[in-house]
């Protein structure tokens, strides 16, 4: 079973709850596949050496409301950590095999549990929107909550309706128990900047 396939099954029987409880019904979009818009990216700023790593191998449903922000909203996303590119083939090999261990955790996974928005009830279509998202994080096989500040657009193209995103924060390498091997003790920061791009669309 792919993840997506996952993604909109589970997706699916949220949709029902909402159905039974009488709730209105959020709108689900999911990422284009393929779309290299949809990026995941860490910068690594060391004494010795800054490092990017980016891929494009994110993959995310998102259910929202856009007329009611106030209503619950739920979502995933999944980064393929194996699929990270620094630029340079052996730091890559290290930092996947000795650093974050994708053999054993090869994927991030970030689970919303709740949105803020300061004064905005709706999204207005083309107009950005600056949130708070919480929620887990999951890397390395330890489990997190952040608080991630964010911005999110929604806008319609013909009947399809779009949603494309935003955000950054900051990752402490401790706390997922990740270790820095002793070489890159100068060249790999303890804290990492993270950060997520992404366009969504409806089914």
């Amino acid at each position: 079973m792919t993840r997506t396939v996952l993604f909109n099954i589970l997706f699916t029987a949220g949709l029902l709850l909402f159905a039974v409880a009488g709730l209105p019904e959020p709108l689900v979009f999911s990422t284009i596949e393929g779309d290299s818009r949809n990026m995941a990216m860490f910068e690594s700023n060391a004494p010795l050496e800054r490092i990017i790593g980016r891929t494009h191998d994110l993959q995310a449903t998102l259910a929202i409301d856009p007329s009611d922000l106030s209503s619950k909203i739920s979502g995933t996303f999944t980064v393929d950590l194996s699929t990270l590119d620094t630029g340079l083939q052996l730091r890559n090999q290290h930092m996947r095999e000795n650093h974050l261990e994708t053999d054993k955790y090869p994927e991030a996974v970030f689970k919303i549990t709740e949105v803020q928005t300061i004064g905005i009830t709706s999204l207005t279509p083309e107009k950005p929107v600056l949130i708070a998202v919480t929620g887990e994080l999951t890397l390395h096989g330890v489990t997190k909550t952040y608080t991630v500040p964010g911005e999110i657009t929604y806008w319609t193209v013909g009947e399809e309706k779009m949603l494309s995103g935003r955000a950054k924060w900051k990752i402490n390498l401790q706390d997922h128990e990740v270790n820095r091997p002793r070489y890159l003790f100068m060249k790999l920061a303890e804290t990492q900047v993270a950060s997520i791009s992404f366009v969504m669309k409806t089914p």
